[in-house]
C-alpha cells in the first residue's frame, strides 16, 4: 500500500509530528510505502532514518502562484507515487486531500489531533472525508458539537507509543541526590505557556518545603515568558529548582532523569510508558490530576485532556504530596504506568487500527477504491 502523509505544517517535536513518525515507522515495519508532504525547504534526517519519501512544500504562502506550484507538486505526487490513500493531520493537509480526492479519487481521511478553531465549521464543510479520526473522545465531541459531524463519522483511534524502545531507553541514572525530580513536558504556545507559569506559582511551596527540582521541555511564544518566572523563582529559592530545556527531541533520554512527569496527550502517554507517574493536565481549567488505576481507562480515553477542576496551588500541591512523600507508592505508580501501557497504548495496536481503516476506505469505494492517474 502507498500511503501519503499530508502534514503541511512545519516539521518539529510536538506530539502531531511524534504521532505521525511512530505511525510511518509501524507502517514502514510492515512494508508499506510512505510519502509525507510538510511545511518547509529542508528535508528532515528522523524521517530519512524510517525510509519515508519526503517533500518539503510551501502551504503556508498567500502568493497564488507558489500555492498553485503546490498543487501542481502535490498532484504530481500522486501519480508519480501511484497513492492509494491520503491520510491529512492538519486542518489544511484536509483541505489539499480533498481537492487531491475530488481529482484523482484516491480515497483520504484525516486524523484530528487537536480542537480546530470554531471559525472554520462552516468553510471546512466541503472538505471534511466521509471517515475521520480522531485522537481522543473529547477531541470526537467537540467536532460533532462544532462542526456537526455525526459521532458515526469519527472513528476514535489513541496514540500509540513505542513501549518497548521507551521502557529500554528510560531506565532511571544513578543519581548523587535525594531530590525528586518533575518535568512538565510540552509546547509553550499561549494556552501551555500560560500553564506553565502558573504550575510554577504553585509550586513555590514545594520548592521550600521538599527537596525537588522542575524541569521545563518545550518552546513557543511563551518560552521567555516561563523563562523569566522560572529566574526568578530560582532567586527566591536561593538555587536552580527549575531548568528551562528547551525544545526537546529526545524525549526518553529526558526521561531517564526524572521521577515524576507532568503533561496531557502524547507527553503523558510517553511517560507512561516509560515507567513514569504522571499527572495529567490539559489547561488551568482541567486538572485531571495523579494518573492511578483508578482513573487511568477514563484518562485515557480523552487523551489525558479530558474535563476536570480548576488548577490552583492548594489542589496541585494536595494531588502531589503523597507522591513526593512516598517512594513506595512513586514506584507502584510507575510499573503500573509502564503495565497499562503495554496493555493499552502499543504503538503496534494504534498502526493496525489505522491500517484496519485504510483498506475499509479502499474497499468500501467511498472515495474510489481504484484511484486515476490522468495525464
Amino acid at each position: 500500500m502507498n500511503v501519503f502523509m499530508l502534514l503541511s505544517k512545519p516539521w518539529s517535536y510536538g506530539g502531531c509530528e511524534t504521532h505521525v513518525f511512530s505511525l510511518i515507522t509501524g507502517l514502514r515495519d510492515r512494508g508499506h510505502e510512505v510519502v509525507i508532504c510538510f511545511e518547509g525547504k529542508k528535508k528532515q534526517p528522523q524521517l530519512d532514518g524510517v525510509g519515508a519519501t519526503q517533500y518539503p512544500l510551501r502551504f503556508r504562502t498567500p502568493n497564488p502562484f507558489a500555492l498553485r506550484k503546490t498543487r501542481e507538486q502535490l498532484r504530481n505526487i500522486v501519480r508519480d507515487h501511484a497513492i492509494d490513500v491520503i491520510h491529512a493531520h492538519t486542518r489544511t493537509g484536509c483541505f489539499w486531500g480533498s481537492r487531491l480526492n475530488n481529482e484523482f479519487g484516491v480515497p483520504y481521511t484525516v486524523t484530528l489531533h487537536c480542537l480546530w478553531s470554531r471559525l472554520y465549521s462552516r468553510v471546512m464543510q466541503p472538505f471534511l472525508p466521509e471517515t475521520m479520526i480522531s485522537v481522543s473522545l473529547g477531541i470526537q465531541d467537540y467536532f460533532h458539537q462544532t462542526y456537526h459531524v455525526p459521532r458515526e463519522r469519527i472513528v476514535i483511534i489513541h496514540n500509540g507509543v513505542d513501549t518497548a524502545r521507551l521502557q529500554k531507553e528510560s531506565k532511571p541514572k544513578s543519581r548523587d541526590d535525594e531530590r525528586v525530580r518533575l518535568a512538565y513536558i510540552s509546547r509553550l504556545n499561549e494556552d501551555k505557556g500560560n500553564l506553565a507559569i502558573t504550575l510554577l506559582k504553585a509550586m513555590e511551596e514545594l520548592f521550600v518545603s521538599i527537596p525537588i527540582s522542575l524541569s521545563i521541555a518545550g518552546d513557543g511564544c511563551k518560552f521567555e515568558d516561563v523563562k523569566t518566572v522560572a529566574q526568578r523563582l530560582n532567586e527566591r529559592c536561593g538555587q536552580e529548582c527549575v531548568t528551562m530545556l528547551g525544545r526537546c527531541g529526545d524525549i526518553p533520554r529526558l526521561l531517564q532523569d526524572v521521577d515524576i512527569v507532568i503533561g496531557t496527550g502524547r507527553a503523558a502517554a510517553e511517560a507512561m510508558a516509560a515507567g513514569k507517574p504522571v499527572v495529567a493536565i490539559a489547561s488551568e481549567e482541567k486538572f485531571m490530576g495523579l494518573v492511578t488505576p483508578r482513573n487511568a481507562r477514563a484518562m485515557h480515553e480523552r487523551n489525558f485532556a479530558g474535563s476536570g477542576k480548576r488548577l490552583s496551588a492548594e489542589t496541585f500541591v494536595n494531588e502531589l504530596l503523597p507522591v513526593l512523600r512516598n517512594p513506595a507508592y512513586r514506584e507502584a505508580l510507575g510499573s503500573f504506568s509502564a503495565r497499562f501501557a503495554v496493555d493499552v497504548m502499543s504503538n503496534d495496536r494504534m498502526v493496525e487500527k489505522v491500517l484496519s481503516l485504510y483498506e475499509t476506505l479502499i474497499a468500501d469505494g467511498k472515495s474510489g477504491a481504484n484511484p486515476r492517474y490522468p495525464t
